[in-house]
């Protein structure tokens, strides 16, 4: 979910451009606000999962990236819509080492 985010706002630019009469630079914040806010807080989220509790980060991050999709839904203008997909990005900087973690800790390595 959170890395088909980054990939699924590509295939609406077209009605997102005529809905909320985007401009071309701002078009592009729209896909910069994830990827950076992701990329650049990975390491973060991944050093949050170790000092407060793997389980309660990844529960806080993907409250986070669902709040701010609401919002990016209901978004009526570029700012807003462009300061939710940062928002997510942040949400999934902090689910996504979690959630690997959890699934290295939590199941056995078979033979």
């Amino acid at each position: 979910m959170i890395v088909l985010d980054a990939t699924v706002v590509n295939v609406a630019i077209p009605t997102i451009h005529h809905a909320l009469h985007f401009s071309p630079t701002n078009l592009e914040w729209l896909i910069t606000a994830y990827s950076l806010t992701f990329g650049g807080l990975l390491l973060f989220g991944g050093r949050t999962g170790d000092l407060y509790g793997k389980r309660r980060m990844f529960m806080i991050g993907i409250a986070i990236f669902a709040v701010s999709s609401l919002l990016g839904g209901l978004a009526t203008n570029e700012i807003w819509l462009i300061i939710t997909r940062g928002l997510q990005g942040i949400g999934g900087a902090i689910a996504a080492p979690t959630a690997l973690s959890l699934i290295a800790t939590n199941f056995a390595e078979g033979r």
